[in-house]
């Protein structure tokens, strides 16, 4: 399956897809560049329309947040544009996090990609430090999300998720409720996966969720964790959400490009 198509795959049917269109009511913007639209906290910072979580050095992490909470209960189709480059060793690597905390939300750094202590959570990892791979993690409003074990995981070599400075890989995550796909570069890597932000309490009553990105270098140097072309597809309405199970159904959305 291709993650550069407009076909998202539904609910408990593998072969079935729903095509999304542009909601008639019009489409919600935010530019990388206006900073005022993010919380960026820690090491992170947002410069020519590249959010970068750390600066290619040792022991920095950071996150970044769009401040207005993003629909995520009823689904959501998530894709942007990783850039690592600078390190040596390369760095620990970053996350794609859906979490209902704070907009200044930090947890802990290294191998951990600035996720440890963040509760409420979801997180896509793309790791390309020691055993390069993408993951799924996930903790409630009690656990913690830790480097222990992943809801999902999927060994990519280093040569793919960071063959050389300045060269892009393409991340698309597409969620509906209880099933998450994750895609690389086209490629799905990670296919309806169990996935329950209500159980992680990672949405607030009315569906939302701080949206955004962690990411973090070890003890003896990283990459600047950087990403781009970042956009946001959002299923705000229940109604919405179930014609997304049913395949070939066109429902309307909201993007936020970023």
């Amino acid at each position: 399956m291709r993650g550069n198509t407009a076909l998202l795959t539904a609910v408990a049917v593998a072969a079935a897809a729903v095509t999304i269109t542009s909601a008639s009511a019009g489409v919600a913007t935010t530019a990388l560049s206006d900073r005022n639209e993010w919380q960026l906290n820690a090491n992170s910072t947002l410069f020519s329309r590249q959010l970068a979580l750390t600066p290619a050095a040792a022991h920095r992490f950071g996150t970044a947040f769009i401040k207005q909470k993003q629909h995520v209960s009823q689904g959501f189709d998530a894709s942007f544009t990783y850039l690592a480059s600078g390190g040596s060793p390369v760095g620990e690597g970053l996350a794609f996090v859906i979490q209902n905390r704070a907009a200044t939300a930090l947890g802990t750094g290294g191998r951990e990609l600035g996720l440890g202590g963040i509760r409420s959570a979801v997180a896509i990892g793309i790791r390309t430090g020691s055993n390069p791979a993408i993951e799924i993690r996930q903790a409630g409003p009690s656990g913690l999300m830790a480097n222990g074990p992943a809801i999902a995981s999927v060994p990519v070599p280093n040569n793919i998720l960071r063959t050389a400075d300045g060269i892009a890989n393409r991340v698309r995550i597409t969620y509906v409720p209880g099933l998450m796909n994750v895609f690389l570069d086209g490629q799905v890597i990670l296919r309806n996966v169990k996935v329950d932000l209500g159980k992680a309490s990672a949405f607030d009553e009315d569906g939302k969720a701080w949206v955004g990105f962690a990411g973090a270098n070890g003890p003896f140097g990283g990459d600047r964790q950087a990403i781009t072309g970042f956009t946001f597809t959002n299923i705000p309405t229940p109604g919405a959400a179930a014609g997304l199970a049913l395949a070939g159904l066109v429902v309307s959305r909201r993007r936020r490009s970023v």
